[in-house]
């Protein structure tokens, strides 16, 4: 590896650079430029890239609930509140549904359609599912219950 470097001179290329830009072919200028444009463009890219650095520390926003010092008694009492309000959001929604499904059996009605089965099959279908969401809030219960 050492003989590899000895035969390298920054001298010998200033002056082979040189002896180039001297030499007559009609090119030689614009093969320059071609070059030093390229050699600019490749150094003002990589100068010019902005290093990120460390990700932004995110904006934490603590919920207004979970103030420090609260007792037991006042969370019982934010979440008796809560899962009330939760409730009555699920029964309003759920008549709100059934006013729709009683919508859409008068216009089958007045269309003479028979609404019976598909009415069948939209209660099997709905108990199912709350079967499926009864069974796995049970299965969250059991493994997360504190006992």
């Amino acid at each position: 590896m050492k003989g590899y470097f000895s035969n390298i001179s920054p001298v010998g290329a200033f002056g082979d650079f040189i002896a180039y830009l001297r030499a007559p072919h009609p090119y030689r200028w614009r093969f320059f430029a071609l070059a030093a444009l390229a050699t600019y463009t490749v150094f003002s890219l990589i100068t010019s890239e902005e290093h990120a650095g460390l990700p932004k520390l995110p904006d934490i926003t603590y919920f207004p609930s979970l103030v420090p010092g609260r007792t037991d008694a006042q969370i019982r009492r934010e979440n008796i509140a809560a899962t009330k309000k939760g409730r009555a959001e699920d029964a309003q929604d759920e008549a709100d549904d059934a006013e729709i499904r009683a919508r859409y059996k008068a216009m089958g009605d007045a269309i003479d359609m028979n609404t019976k089965k598909y009415i069948d099959k939209g209660e099997a279908d709905r108990a199912a599912a709350k079967r499926r969401l009864d069974a796995r809030n049970a299965e969250i219960l059991r493994q997360h219950l504190v006992r």
